[in-house]
């Protein structure tokens, strides 16, 4: 394997990193606040997916 990659690939990776950070984070919303999988969501608890951006954002930071 070569010890530097292309320019491109990096910036490939990157971004499909970004993606699917995000997408999983998308994914459990819609499996716990929509489907409500394993027991019901109290009313109170329950917020739309705008709500999660900010977390969104600090953990793809993080996880980069």
């Amino acid at each position: 394997m070569p010890r530097h990659l292309p320019r491109w690939l990096l910036w490939t990776l990157v971004a499909s990193d970004v993606v699917l950070i995000n997408l999983a984070l998308y994914v459990s919303y819609i499996i716990r606040y929509v489907w409500q999988w394993f027991r019901a969501v109290d009313p109170a608890n329950d917020n739309p997916f705008s709500v999660y951006l900010p977390v969104a954002v600090l953990l793809t930071a993080l996880l980069l």
